[in-house]
């Protein structure tokens, strides 16, 4: 299969539009990788994970890492979560580093997902954003994933799906 066709399964529910998308996920704890897995699901072929952290325990309860990914870097364990669970081929770029400059933004994608914990690297990251694509003039997207609910998540993505999928604003 060709990484710009439909998966077979999707065909009714996903438009050819969206799998033409990068997406940038910036944190990779709860909210972050559950996103990442929603996304990767739907379709989309090039994702670029960001986070400097690795998964620890108290990370297992919520988040889709497992037992043997404790000591690993969140990124990494997540790019073979996300590898492993899809059928069609996927391009999965990781990054441990913190980004707190446009640098540190190793591709323009056309779609960012800020999901860290604080406010303070938040502000970095989204003056990273807005510094790497200034002088870019095709629209990207920014989500802003604060709270640490499912409801949150859930939203987030479903805004995200209607608007990539079917155009409503």
């Amino acid at each position: 299969m060709n990484i710009l066709e439909v998966p077979s399964a999707h065909n009714n529910l996903i438009s050819q539009s969206i799998l033409l998308k990068s997406v940038s996920i910036i944190g990779t704890g709860h909210l972050g990788a559950h996103f990442a897995m929603g996304l990767s699901k739907l379709g989309v072929p090039e994702i670029y994970l960001y986070d400097p952290d690795q998964v620890e325990k108290i990370n297992i309860s919520g988040t889709p890492y497992n037992v043997d990914d404790i000591g690993e870097f969140k990124v990494e364990a997540l790019r073979k979560l996300l590898l492993n669970g899809n059928l069609e081929k996927k391009f999965i770029h990781i990054n441990k580093s913190r980004v707190e400059h446009a640098k540190d933004l190793v591709q323009i994608t056309d779609v960012y997902v800020v999901a860290t914990d604080s406010i303070e690297s938040r502000i970095k990251i989204l003056e990273a954003i807005e510094e790497q694509t200034k002088e870019n003039t095709e629209k990207k997207y920014l989500i802003d994933l604060r709270s640490r609910s499912k409801i949150a998540e859930v939203h987030a993505l479903h805004c995200l799906m209607m608007h990539l999928f079917i155009g409503i604003n």
